[in-house]
């Protein structure tokens, strides 16, 4: 059974069973076992977040509301909103002061790194930012409540940007995939406290992604081009040397995904070229990009051995790219539940809201 909470965002897992949402300033939060709303939060955010992110299309034009959010413990999480970082406990409600990292600069996605040889436990995210001159580019570490250092820095003319940091016990070591053209897309390895952060695969788009789950096999992962034709892979050591496996197409690029156990899921974006002359080019354009098949966002489900299907789409609405790519956004955190949680984001219908799945739908 499928059900839709309008205008609502999921944005992450607490617990065994919590799931964290919002909407328009508020904080919900959820029994995700049953469905059932737990409590609210009022926060005391602008009357952007109260009133004018009501309007759906200000609201994605200045993208506004929880852009990305990470649990700390089973009752507190960070998250990422008005172009500041914050921290909340949903027990007592309390928010902690905003935290502004360097202007321009904000995180895809928090990744927590726990467990693995000579890293400091915590929260990291790597520097998102409009970067074609590839300045220098920073990985980020959460040192305490409002406090956050710099753990490592890409030199200048080395990356545009950073889109995920992905923890790998097996190996002690942190996976980096960065962005987005030529020689800045590809797959690095930071090892001893980022002390050794070597090229493992660069210079393609095969080697762009977004998305990247750690197993016994490689690391399993998506491409994320708007340029050339997506694929779902899996990155190997064989022969004393790093291979990216082909295992399927898909038919856009891979911003998001998540897991639920052994089950794997990569979602689809619809985007645009991304290279603009002008502004006025940036503001109007709604031709996909060359890497895009078509104009439907997709859900692929499955795992190494079993493959990979589509379990749900959705068609991009009208409004140009400026608004949004069309895409959906899982919650982050573990989801021990049997339901797969997700955004729709520049959908035809149900935009902006949280749709959920029961297991026998994926």
């Amino acid at each position: 059974m499928k059900l839709v909470w309008k205008s609502m965002s999921p944005i992450c897992y607490l617990g065994d069973s919590i799931l964290v949402c919002y909407k328009y300033g508020i904080f919900y939060i959820y029994d995700i076992s049953t469905c059932k709303l737990v409590k609210k939060i009022r926060t005391s955010f602008s009357f952007w977040e109260y009133l004018v992110a009501r309007v759906k299309c200000i609201n994605r034009f200045f993208r506004l509301g929880v852009r990305c959010a990470i649990p700390l413990s089973s009752s507190s999480f960070v998250y990422y909103c008005q172009n500041r970082i914050y921290e909340m406990d949903i027990e007592t409600g309390k928010v902690s002061d905003a935290v502004m990292i360097t202007k321009g600069v904000r995180p895809l996605k928090f990744t927590e790194v726990k467990g693995i040889k000579s890293f400091v436990d915590g929260v990291y995210f790597g520097g998102y930012l409009s970067n074609p001159n590839k300045n220098s580019v920073s990985i980020y570490r959460r040192k305490a409540a409002t406090q956050w250092e710099v753990v490592y820095t890409f030199i200048e003319g080395t990356i545009n940007h950073i889109h995920a940091l992905v923890p790998d016990k097996e190996n002690d070591c942190l996976w980096i995939l960065t962005g987005d053209f030529e020689d800045a897309a590809g797959i690095w390895k930071a090892t001893n406290n980022f002390v050794s952060v070597e090229k493992v695969l660069m210079g393609n788009q095969l080697y762009r992604g977004c998305v990247a789950f750690p197993m016994r096999k490689g690391i399993l992962y998506a491409t994320d081009s708007q340029l050339e034709q997506n694929s779902i892979r899996l990155l190997m050591y064989e022969n004393g040397t790093y291979k990216s496996k082909h295992l399927c197409d898909i038919n856009g690029s891979c911003i998001y995904g998540t897991s639920i156990g052994d089950t794997y899921f990569f979602a689809t974006s619809v985007e645009g070229i991304g290279i603009y002359k002008n502004c006025w080019q940036f503001l109007i354009d709604r031709t996909k990009g060359p890497g895009i098949q078509n104009y439907k966002m997709c859900i692929y489900s499955g795992n190494i051995d079993d493959g990979f299907r589509v379990i749900y789409s959705q068609k991009k609405d009208w409004l140009p790219f400026s608004f949004q790519f069309g895409s959906f956004q899982f919650p982050s955190g573990v989801n021990r539940s049997n339901k797969l949680v997700f955004r729709q984001v520049a959908t035809s219908r149900s935009d902006l809201s949280t749709i959920i799945l029961s297991e026998t739908e994926f």
